[in-house]
């Protein structure tokens, strides 16, 4: 770009952060187990924090205040630049042209294989189309009952444990979310013989990207497949496959399969019956990418979810006023009625919205994003030239003082409507926001409540 459009971010040395790393060393917070009231975390907290304290937490204090709103990082040997300004955040976010993610989505690939969040281009922008409509509230209202017993069944399984002092809630928790999207997803109720759901490939597994990130010469595939932590994820990625393919083997010789998914009624119809239906009509829509798309539904959803529950479990036990107020409002719209509720019923629980939502805040679902420009974008004086990564950290926006005073407090009230109407809304983006949000966000809200 010539000077008279705007200088380049690239001219600012001043405004470079170390290689292969945010932030110096010494500046990095140390994580912790917490423990407070009933509720302590172990390995998923410890995990979440150490990644969003060690960097994304000082992108939004020390870096900020040193670098201000946008600054140039080196991630391994490839410059990019931060933004945290929501003004920044929605040129970027909100260009239909600017949806191509960077480089190190590819390292998903063994994971999550190529669905919606690691899919770009052309197959991306296809299969976003064809599976938008299934995420109409007609199609989740089905599925209320099942997020309903499953509920019952955590809270059973929570008032039967021996020791309500100390409880670490992520294992009873992340079992139930397993168990619901087994049965909205794949279309395996709880319990059933058909498929051994303890068997289960998405119970395990793990994302190795941040291992690979820590050791840069793994970032080549010709090397990274020599290792033994390849072998395993490789080896974890054929029983995903496996299993998915056996699911949905199962699901189109059975005598029902296709007559839900047309019917045009509210019920529980999976995930699983609706893509393969999608694969009759459209030809470019192939079994492979039914697979890849259960196991992105399904692997997405367990950590994403899980991990809002969890954490919003965790401030409520920390914040008993804040408890008492969620009760209250639960006893104004149940009564001492045990119904499932209805979507209605659901859209009356604000507080308990907003207590979600201040969750979401502190914790977000998606704490980074990345973008790779494909053309120039001018913030302000600066312009960022195309094929640059621009990385977007919602954990550290949401924790701006300026936009957040005390952002460290858990205040529901944040979200109420005047608050919220005064913010920009770029300032609160848990699953991302523009084309490439998440598909899932009103199934993960109407879900959580």
């Amino acid at each position: 770009m010539s000077p008279s459009a705007g200088s380049s971010l690239f001219a600012q040395r001043p405004r470079s952060v170390g290689c292969c790393r945010l932030l110096q060393p010494r500046r990095c917070i140390r994580a912790r187990v917490v423990r407070c009231r009933e509720i302590r975390f172990q390995t998923q907290f410890r995990e979440y924090n150490a990644f969003c304290c060690t960097g994304l937490k000082e992108l939004g204090e020390t870096a900020y205040k040193e670098y201000g709103p946008m600054f140039r990082v080196w991630l391994t040997v490839l410059p990019s630049v931060v933004l945290l300004q929501p003004e920044h955040l929605q040129i970027i976010l909100a260009s239909r042209k600017n949806t191509e993610k960077m480089y190190f989505y590819k390292l998903l690939h063994n994971f999550l294989g190529e669905g919606l969040i690691t899919s770009t281009g052309r197959k991306w922008r296809h299969h976003r189309r064809l599976i938008q409509p299934m995420f109409h509230l007609s199609i989740l209202e089905g599925f209320i009952r099942t997020f309903h017993d499953s509920a019952r069944h955590l809270v059973a399984k929570l008032n039967n444990e021996a020791d309500l002092s100390s409880i670490n809630i992520t294992l009873p928790v992340n079992q139930c979310v397993v168990n619901i999207l087994h049965e909205a997803v794949l279309g395996i109720p709880t319990g059933s013989q058909s498929t051994d759901v303890s068997d289960s490939p998405f119970r395990q597994g793990k994302v190795v990207v941040p291992y690979r990130m820590q050791h840069p010469w793994l970032l080549l595939d010709c090397i990274y497949r020599l290792t033994e932590v390849a072998r395993r994820e490789l080896q974890h990625q054929k029983h995903i496959i496996h299993f998915t393919r056996k699911v949905s083997k199962n699901k189109i010789s059975s005598s029902d399969f296709g007559k839900s998914a047309v019917s045009g009624t509210p019920q529980d119809i999976p995930f699983v019956d609706l893509l393969l239906a999608a694969s009759e009509t459209d030809e470019t829509f192939c079994e492979e990418d039914v697979v890849h798309e259960l196991g992105t539904f399904m692997l997405a959803g367990q950590d994403s979810v899980g991990a809002a529950l969890a954490f919003s479990l965790f401030e409520l036990a920390r914040h008993p006023d804040v408890q008492e107020r969620v009760v209250r409002e639960l006893n104004e719209v149940f009564g001492s009625d045990d119904r499932t509720p209805s979507l209605s019923d659901l859209r009356r629980l604000q507080y308990l919205e907003q207590c979600i939502k201040e969750t979401l805040r502190l914790y977000p679902s998606v704490p980074l994003m990345s973008r790779t420009l494909t053309e120039d974008a001018k913030l302000g004086k600066y312009t960022i030239p195309a094929g640059c990564g621009v990385l977007i950290a919602p954990f550290a926006t949401h924790r701006l003082p300026g936009i957040y005073p005390d952002p460290e407090k858990f205040d529901p009230d944040r979200f109420l409507v005047d608050r919220v109407e005064s913010r920009h809304q770029y300032a609160f983006l848990p699953f991302s926001l523009g084309p490439r949000n998440c598909i899932g966000e009103l199934s993960h809200s109407t879900w959580l409540r």
